[in-house]
């Protein structure tokens, strides 16, 4: 998935939370790895922890940024690798935050 910020953008993973009856776009939330400032107790309400990051298709410890919802038309996905999926547990946790 590729995100930009309006001066640069990063294909980084991502979690399909819903898709259109008609197929033709989906919303996302942003999968980040790992930063120290994370644990701030302001952020904790942002970022949901994948504990289950094999499973998710991950190699380092990966957070879901539950405030930011993408939408975006379902042919941006052309091409782009399926890596894994979300553990029961991980998207039980996920949906709590919604």
């Amino acid at each position: 998935m590729v995100f930009e910020d309006g001066s640069s953008s990063k294909t980084r993973p991502a979690v399909i939370i819903e898709v259109t009856e008609d197929g033709d776009d989906i919303q996302v939330l942003g999968v980040y790895s790992y930063r120290k400032w994370f644990n701030k107790e302001h952020l904790d309400k942002r970022f949901t922890e994948i504990k289950d990051i094999e499973v998710a298709g991950l190699n380092q410890r990966s957070f879901v940024e539950v405030n930011t919802v993408f939408d975006i038309p379902r042919e941006v996905l052309n091409g782009f690798k399926y890596r894994g999926k979300l553990s029961i547990r991980d998207a039980m946790r996920l949906v709590e935050e919604l």
